[in-house]
C-alpha cells in the first residue's frame, strides 16, 4: 500500500504515515465493533471465524480492484480495502482472546497472545519483505498468505458447530492454529 501511495503523496514518509494511520484506525474501529457485537449477539463465539472469513474476503477483493487497468481511484481503493481489512483484524484479536479465555488460565492466554502477536508482526514483516515478495511477487504472496485466514475460519466453524468437538482438548487443538496464525501473519 505504501508503494501505491508514494507517487501520489510525493514522498515515502507521507505514504507510510497514511498507511499506518489507516491501519491503526481500522484496528481501533474493529475492536469497538467487537465490543458492540459481543454484547448484542447470542452467537458471540462465531465472531472470530466470521472476522477471519471477512479478512480473507477483503484481501481477495482488494486484489481484484487493484489490478492494473481497473479504472478506479487508487486512494479510494487503498482507503476502503485497507480499512476494511484492518477492521476485521481489530475484531479478530479480541474475539480470539475470548476463545482462548474458554481454554482456561485466562491471564496466561492473554499474555501469550499479545507476545505471539508482537512476534508475529515482526516475523510477518520480515518474511513478507525479504522472502515472499522478492521470491513470488506481491500478488502471489498476498494470495498465499490470505489462505490461512480461510483455513482458520473453517476450522473454528467446524469446532464450534459440532458439539462432540467442543471439549477442552478440541478447543486447545483449535487454539494452536490461532496462536500460530498470530505468530506468523500479524
Amino acid at each position: 500500500w505504501t508503494r501505491i501511495l508514494t507517487p501520489l503523496t510525493g514522498t515515502y514518509i507521507y505514504a507510510f504515515a497514511a498507511v499506518l494511520a489507516v491501519y491503526l484506525l481500522g484496528i481501533v474501529i474493529g475492536s469497538w465493533v467487537y465490543g458492540r457485537l459481543n454484547a448484542q449477539t447470542s452467537a458471540a463465539r462465531y465472531i472470530f471465524p466470521v472476522s477471519q472469513l471477512g479478512l480473507g474476503l477483503s484481501v481477495l477483493t482488494a486484489i481484484l480492484f487493484t489490478r492494473p487497468g481497473v479504472p478506479i481511484d487508487r486512494i479510494a481503493v487503498f482507503t476502503f480495502f485497507l480499512s476494511l481489512g484492518t477492521i476485521f483484524m481489530g475484531i479478530s484479536f479480541p474475539a480470539a482472546l475470548a476463545l482462548l479465555r474458554d481454554v482456561g488460565r485466562h491471564g496466561r492466554a492473554v499474555g501469550a497472545a499479545y507476545a505471539y502477536n508482537t512476534l508475529g508482526s515482526i516475523a510477518g514483516t520480515i518474511l513478507a519483505s525479504f522472502v515472499f515478495i522478492p521470491r513470488y511477487g506481491s500478488l502471489q504472496s498476498t494470495l498465499a498468505l490470505s489462505g490461512p485466514t480461510f483455513l482458520l475460519a473453517g476450522l473454528w466453524f467446524f469446532v464450534l458447530r459440532n458439539r462432540s468437538f467442543q471439549s477442552r482438548s478440541w478447543r486447545i487443538f483449535a487454539t494452536v492454529p490461532i496462536v500460530a496464525f498470530l505468530f506468523v501473519t500479524w
